[in-house]
């Protein structure tokens, strides 16, 4: 039986829920895998589709030597854009928040900002916006991740394909999963 009203609702109904709730932890790396796929469809100006983009990200944090919390976190940074582009950094943020720390979820909440760096004076906006967080412990780190950021949409590089961070996708999740 479905849930209709919580206030009505019956310890069955929310058995059910209950169930309904770890089915969907189970499933979280499908369904982002999903999400990243979609991405597939959006490419702006840019030479390669966001996909691309992320995974490209993600190599290049991977190849520089980054931890794996990291390399997810370059993985989803803009895998957002496929519900909200105005505020992708966000959305990913509160996605990722259960399976990272405080410190990646505000990288990849803030990642835009120290990106900007790059291309905000095209748009009308301050390229020094990213300076507000210089007192961030991860500030050095938001640097150079906008560096892999920044330099991710050459359809030449040899990026590494999503089949290979997959198993990263299921190492984080796997903890909330029950």
């Amino acid at each position: 039986m479905a849930l209709r009203r919580m206030d009505t609702a019956t310890e069955e109904d929310w058995s059910g829920f209950r169930a309904e709730i770890r089915e969907l932890r189970r499933t979280m790396p499908q369904r982002i895998t999903r999400m990243l796929l979609s991405l597939r469809e959006l490419d702006g100006a840019f030479m390669v589709d966001q996909l691309t983009h992320c995974l490209q990200v993600a190599t290049l944090a991977e190849r520089d030597g980054a931890p794996d919390d990291v390399i997810l976190a370059a993985l989803l940074h803009d895998a957002g854009k496929a519900i909200s582009p105005l505020n992708h950094g966000a959305v990913m943020a509160e996605v990722i928040r259960p399976v990272v720390s405080d410190d990646i979820t505000w990288l990849v909440k803030h990642h835009q900002d120290f990106q900007g760096r790059f291309f905000y004076r095209h748009i009308g906006r301050d390229p020094e916006t990213y300076r507000q967080y210089e007192s961030h412990p991860c500030f050095e780190l938001a640097c150079k991740f906008s560096t892999w950021d920044q330099a991710a949409f050459d359809p030449t590089y040899d990026t590494l394909p999503l089949s290979h961070f997959e198993p990263l996708i299921h190492q984080f999740w796997k903890g909330v999963i029950s």
